[in-house]
């Protein structure tokens, strides 16, 4: 219940930090 719902949003919280970084070094390399 509660913990699945938990992890999956933990997931996706982690998802767009990770592309958050992405993006922000692809723009620094640039």
């Amino acid at each position: 219940g509660s913990a699945f719902v938990r992890a999956l949003a933990d997931l996706g919280v982690q998802g767009v930090a990770d592309r958050a970084a992405d993006l922000t070094s692809g723009a620094v390399r640039r």
